[in-house]
């Protein structure tokens, strides 16, 4: 004789299974997510850890004038009056 709860075992142990595929499926895309987190802060740290020395030596702080040559000839370039002369 075939008891009524019978046929409801299948389906109980096939749903658990699916919970289980489904459970890791959104552990794969959490973990997932969390590399490339993680990958884009370690990129920044490194980025800003190169470009921070490169920042400390820029002109103006050793006594330098802090306006670059390239500019003042560009503004002297496009001004008929000529520049006055820094003493």
């Amino acid at each position: 004789m075939i008891s009524p709860i019978t046929p409801w075992i299948n389906l109980t142990l096939h749903q658990a299974q699916r919970c289980h595929h489904l459970t890791w499926f959104l552990y794969g895309c959490l973990e997932r997510e969390h590399v490339l987190n993680v990958d884009a802060f370690v990129a920044w740290w490194v980025r800003a850890a190169v470009l921070a020395p490169s920042q400390s030596r820029s002109p103006g702080r050793d006594g330098q004038d802090p306006v670059p040559a390239a500019s003042a000839t560009r503004a002297s370039a496009h001004s008929t009056r000529p520049t006055p002369a820094r003493r």
